[in-house]
Formats: C-alpha cells, sequence, structure tokens
C-alpha cells in the first residue's frame, strides 16, 4: 500500500496516531522521510508518537498548522535526525518526550514552547549543549521536566534552569555523567519535587548561601551518587520527605524541616542527623554503618515518640532501643540489622500492627518482659525469616493476628498450643523451611484460616493428616512445596471442600494425583503444578469441570509432553480449561 492512499489528512475524528518502523531494520533514510511526508495526519490530531525512524529530518508538516492541536508529542529512537522542529510552532502542546535522538548535539530555541507543561529529555547520548539563553520566556507553563541519562551534558547544569517559569513543580534529573557541580542557579519558589538518581560525577551542591531556595519543596531525593560530598539546603520549611541514598561521601547536615514526615537515610553515614522533628513519622535507615554519633542519632530518633514506621536494615551494629515503651510506633521492619538482639519484648509496642523480622542472627524469641503477661492487641502482621537461632514464642494470645510468615528457622521444632487458642483471628499462614518444626497437634488450627502454605517442612508435613484441615470451613487457598517423601497427595479427606485454589510446588517424588481427592473440591477454580518431575500424566478421568485457571512450569517434562495443544494425549483433559499455562 502506498503511504499517500492512506489519506490520514482527511482522517478528521483521528485523535491518536503511533509511527513505527522496525527497530532492526535500516532502510533508506530519504525513502523513510518520503513516507513519513505523505503520512500527513489532520489537524483535529491530539496525540502523536514516532518511533524508529530512520530518516535525517522531520517531515515539513511539522512547520506548518498540521499539528496545531497536537498537545502529547513523542519522539523516540529517531536516530538519525540531527536537529529538532520547531516545536514552539506547536500552540496546544502541552506533554513533549525525546528520547533516543543519538545526532542530537545542540538543543535551542526550538524547544521553547508557551503551552508546554511536561517536557521529558531521555537517553541523548551526545547532547552536549542545552542553548536557551531566554528560558525564562521560553517555558511559562512548564511544570514537569525530566533529564535521564544523557552522559554527556557539559559540567554544569545550564543556568537557565534557575528561570524554567514560576509554573516548575517537578525536576527530576537522572545519569548526567558530565555534571560536576550544580550551584545557586538552581533554585525555585514553586518547585515541590526535586529528584538526582545516578549522578556518578556529582562533587558538589553550592547551596550554603541559599537559605530560601526552596520554600515550596515537598519532596527530595537524591540517590546514588557516589561523589557527592556537600552541601544540602540548610532550609526546606516545606519539606515531607526526604530520601538520601548511596551516597557515601557527602557529609551534611540534614535541612531544618519542621514539617518532615517521612526520612530515608542508605549508606550514608557521614550526614549528619541532629534532632528528628515532633512531625517526623516514618524513619528508614539502612547501612552500612559503623559512625558510633550517627547510630546514637537513630536509636534517639527511635525514641522520639511520635514516630510511627521503623525499617532498619543492613546495620549489624545499631541497638534498637527496647528501654523505654513506644507508644505510637505501629510498623517495624529489621533485615540484617541490630545484631545484639536476642529477645523482642512485644508488651513494650502497644500500637504494634506489623513487626517483621528478617536476619537477625542472635534473635531467639518473640516475649514480654518480665511481669507483663499481655501482648499487643494491635498486632496483626508477624514475619520472622532467616533468623537462625530463633526457638519460641510469648505465652499469650495473640488475638489481632490475621497474617504470620516463618522461614528459614533452623531451630524452630513447635509453635504454641493450642494455635486455635495462641492465634484465634489467623487467616493466613506462610512456614517455610523450617525442617525441625514438629507436627501440628491434630484440631489446633485456628478455624478462620483462609490460606496455608507449607514449604520445606519435612516433619512437619509428615502427619498432614492429623492437622484437621478438613474441618476449616473457610480455608480456600493451600499450597504445599518440596515434600520428597510422598508419591501421592491429597488423599481423601486431608483438605476442606470449600478450597478454590491449590498449589504443589517441587514435589520430585509425586507420581501421581487423586482424581477423587481433586472431586471434593467443588469450587476449585485454580491448580498450580510446578517442578514435579515424577508426575508423568494426569488422572485418566481428567480434571474438574470447575477449574478456569491451569498452570504447569518448571520441571515436568513429561506431564507438558503430554499436554500440548491437540497433539498431546492429556489434552483432551485440560481443553475445557478457559485459562492454560503450559510454559
Amino acid at each position: 500500500m502506498n503511504a499517500s492512499e492512506a489519506n490520514l489528512k482527511e482522517k478528521k475524528y483521528l485523535e491518536d496516531l503511533s509511527f513505527q518502523w522496525n527497530a532492526n531494520k535500516n532502510d533508506d533514510s530519504k525513502n523513510e522521510r518520503d513516507v513519513l511526508e505523505k503520512l500527513r495526519p489532520h489537524p483535529n490530531l491530539k496525540r502523536l508518537s514516532i518511533k524508529y525512524y530512520n530518516g535525517t529530518r522531520f517531515p515539513d508538516w511539522f512547520a506548518d498548522t498540521t499539528l496545531s492541536n497536537i498537545v502529547a508529542l513523542r519522539l523516540q529512537s529517531c536516530k538519525y535526525c540531527s536537529g529538532l522542529p520547531s516545536l514552539g510552532l506547536l500552540p496546544s502542546l502541552k506533554s513533549l518526550t525525546i528520547e533516543g535522538l543519538d545526532y542530537i548535539v545542540v538543543i535551542g530555541a526550538e524547544l521553547s514552547s508557551g503551552s508546554l507543561e511536561s517536557l521529558e529529555l531521555v537517553r541523548m547520548v551526545n547532547w552536549e549543549e542545552w542553548d536557551c539563553i531566554n528560558a525564562s520566556s521560553a517555558f511559562p507553563s512548564l511544570k514537569e521536566l525530566r533529564i535521564r541519562n544523557c552522559p554527556k551534558l557539559k559540567e554544569t547544569l545550564p543556568q537557565q534552569l534557575a528561570s524554567l517559569g514560576p509554573s516548575l513543580k517537578s525536576l527530576a534529573i537522572e545519569g548526567l555523567d558530565g555534571i560536576v557541580a550544580i550551584g545557586a542557579e538552581l533554585s525555585s519558589g514553586s518547585l515541590e519535587f526535586l529528584e538526582f538518581v545516578r549522578m556518578v560525577n556529582w562533587e558538589e551542591w553550592d547551596c550554603t548561601n541559599a537559605l530560601s531556595a526552596f520554600p515550596s519543596l515537598k519532596e527530595l531525593r537524591i540517590r546514588n551518587c557516589p561523589k557527592l560530598k556537600e552541601t544540602l539546603p540548610q532550609q526546606l520549611p516545606s519539606l515531607g520527605d526526604l530520601v538520601i541514598q548511596d551516597c557515601p561521601q557527602l557529609v551534611a547536615l540534614i535541612p531544618w524541616a519542621p514539617t518532615i514526615r517521612t526520612l530515608t537515610l542508605t549508606n550514608c553515614e557521614k550526614v549528619q542527623l541532629e534532632c528528628a522533628p515532633a512531625s517526623l513519622k516514618v524513619l528508614r535507615f539502612g547501612g552500612p554503618c559503623t559512625n558510633a554519633s550517627m547510630l546514637e542519632k537513630i536509636e534517639h530518633s527511635i525514641n522520639n515518640n511520635c514516630i510511627e514506621e521503623v525499617e532498619i536494615y543492613d546495620c549489624p551494629n545499631l541497638k534498637f532501643p527496647l528501654s523505654q515503651q513506644h507508644d505510637s510506633l505501629c510498623k517495624i521492619w529489621i533485615k540484617r540489622s541490630c545484631g545484639s538482639l536476642r529477645s523482642f519484648p512485644l508488651d513494650l509496642f502497644p500500637a504494634l500492627d506489623l513487626l517483621s523480622l528478617h536476619g537477625c542472627d542472635n534473635l531467639e524469641m518473640i516475649d514480654v518482659s518480665e511481669g507483663c503477661n499481655h501482648v499487643p492487641t494491635s498486632l496483626t502482621s508477624l514475619a520472622i525469616n532467616q533468623c537462625p537461632n530463633f526457638i519460641s514464642f510469648s505465652e499469650g494470645e495473640f488475638s489481632s493476628l490475621r497474617e504470620c510468615y516463618l522461614a528459614h528457622l533452623g531451630n524452630l521444632k513447635s509453635l504454641p498450643e493450642p494455635m486455635n487458642t495462641f492465634v484465634p483471628s489467623l487467616h493466613t499462614l506462610e512456614i517455610w523451611n523450617c525442617p525441625q518444626l514438629e507436627p501440628f497437634p491434630e484440631g489446633s488450627l485456628p478455624s478462620k484460616l483462609r490460606r496455608l502454605s507449607i514449604v520445606n517442612c519435612p516433619k512437619l508435613f509428615a502427619c498432614r493428616m492429623k492437622w484437621g484441615l478438613h474441618n476449616l470451613g473457610f480455608l480456600h487457598s493451600f499450597e504445599i512445596s518440596g515434600d520428597d517423601a510422598v508419591e501421592s497427595l491429597l488423599e481423601p479427606g486431608l483438605l476442606p471442600t470449600c478450597l478454590t485454589y491449590l498449589s504443589i510446588i517441587r514435589c520430585s517424588n509425586l507420581k501421581m494425583l487423586d482424581y477423587k481427592a481433586l472431586c471434593q473440591f467443588p469450587s476449585l477454580k485454580e491448580l498450580n503444578l510446578r517442578d514435579c518431575p515424577r508426575l508423568q500424566c494426569l488422572p485418566k478421568e481428567g480434571l474438574p469441570s470447575s477449574l478456569s485457571y491451569l498452570s504447569i512450569t518448571g520441571d515436568c517434562p513429561e506431564l507438558k509432553q503430554r499436554c500440548q495443544k491437540l497433539k498431546g494425549e492429556d489434552w483432551p483433559k485440560i481443553a475445557h480449561i478457559p485459562c492454560l499455562w503450559i510454559s
């Protein structure tokens, strides 16, 4: 079909249009330009995308009234275009993305636009200069600017950034390898979001003389800037969220921010934290950190009674403060940290809703302080993972606990009994890689249990028929994984008839599925079989008609062969299932 036969210029109801060439095929540049020239759209077009175009310049209709109603334009991977069209001639343009135009070296006044609100410049690998001296009048409506992965943009950010317009709210800069210093030219009374990411050669942010440079800034993020040494703005009166990650050389004082609610500090131990303001609600701190002063400040901040969420990771030298009650803390994550933590006294956290302890090598128990016989009634989610010395829970009732995740606890031998008294409201229980865990006492599982997952717990699973699962009227999801000793699963009477989801994973000796057992579940909707290499075929009677989803994945070679569409011997058994995933 000839391009002109498309007659796009007469399609007045067409509002969205995308032109895309073959990314791996380099056609004649002049031919591609001629084709695009003939694909002139109707002036009613509102959104246009051009991708993998190999012409050396854009068509002439970019410069007339053809695109007068365009509100969004995306130019992507047009790598041979050495110049941009005069985008300032597009009076309705609000969103512009320019990505992967490899031949562009200088961007000048052609980018100016009085209507533009969002501008994104991405992966411009040879772009060196942004020549827009009169930027204050070039982008009067600009609200959002993102510059990412433009490694040759020269040593300092253009001074024009200081005056990109009174409407600028968001500025994100990422992967500008040529930037060494940023000075006072970067200031804005309207800016609310500011982000620097992967600025690998950036060394200095000179904002010492700009006390009120960002009066409206609400969110500041500085991530992966390994050479940044100084400094940070001294005052950010509107700041709500501050993130500093992987800036190990940064020596700076945390800005005065009376409204801050979230503070994230990771791998930046030279940053100085004086005193957490009363407004701080969420504190995230990650190592490595050996700076005693910083660790002391973090511990003091956790003691702040206004803190509601704490996340500590990769910081084994930090001592979690347990000398007083924490009335406001409701969520705690500790990951590969707090090496001295041997027991966690729940009674010190009366408002605690979520507790996650991961990689606490010396943790032995979850308990209550001496003389106390109750645990927080607010705790709804508990996760303990990769704590090799963990052995026990405190006595008492976790009356509000809804979710419990236990994984990689090599020394855990038993759970509190009976569980239906210990966790009466539990609806999700996942136990992974707890090889010493003994079987549940018969009939002890909580009656409200909805989801149960048992993975690599051979002692526990060996007595599965005594668990009393068939009496659990709310259980709808069951997952078993890693049982190498059994050749058949799903004995009649093992599971309740209300089951809707069943997953069998890494059962290397499983040879058969019991059809009668499967037929006990009239509501079974999903069946997942993964890494069961000896499971050779499906039951000769087929699978329940209630199934709407079946997946067979991983190491199930013979079963996959038999379930091939139309050709496999078991295909007639599964052809009725609406959604099949066999890979």
